[in-house]
């Protein structure tokens, strides 16, 4: 399962899964066929049980299970690929991986607010291998509760 956000402006995810707005945010070009919406709501899924108490174990039961959260999550406004593990894929680690592709493919790398690593670091990582990824500096917004794009010609210092 790898796991999407429909944006990354929210402060909120920044906190959550940003390194508290000091780590980076990868955009992808996701084809839409590939990803379902994650479904909130305020109640657990309920299972359906045979007469005798058994789980009925399907397919409906088993999506529904993967992709609903609880409402409170919604603004993460998640979307949710499910793939079948290759064993071609792993890694070094024993941590399996999806090839980009077609379907999938590195669009952007945003750097959070408070990420002190130098733009260039990335740049040379990055645009090396993949020289149609943009790279952008962020900052947090002066009038809203927002991520927003810093002005790249404030990365003087870069």
């Amino acid at each position: 399962m790898r796991v999407f956000s429909r944006g990354w402006r929210d402060p909120v995810l920044w906190s959550h899964y940003g390194e508290k707005h000091r780590g980076i945010c990868l955009g992808y070009d996701l084809q839409d066929s590939l990803a379902d919406p994650v479904k909130y709501r305020h109640d657990r899924v309920k299972p359906r049980l045979t007469k005798d108490g058994q789980l009925v174990r399907d397919e409906a039961l088993t999506m529904d299970m993967l992709y609903t959260k609880y409402e409170r999550w919604q603004y993460e406004e998640e979307i949710r690929v499910y793939v079948e593990l290759d064993p071609k894929t792993v890694g070094a680690q024993g941590h399996y991986f999806y090839e980009y592709s077609e379907q999938l493919s590195l669009r952007e790398v945003i750097l959070g607010p408070l990420c002190d690593t130098p733009i260039s670091e990335f740049h040379e990582l990055v645009k090396s291998s993949i020289p149609k990824v943009n790279l952008k500096r962020t900052r947090l917004a002066f009038s809203k509760y927002s991520v927003v794009e810093r002005d790249p010609r404030m990365d003087i210092d870069d």
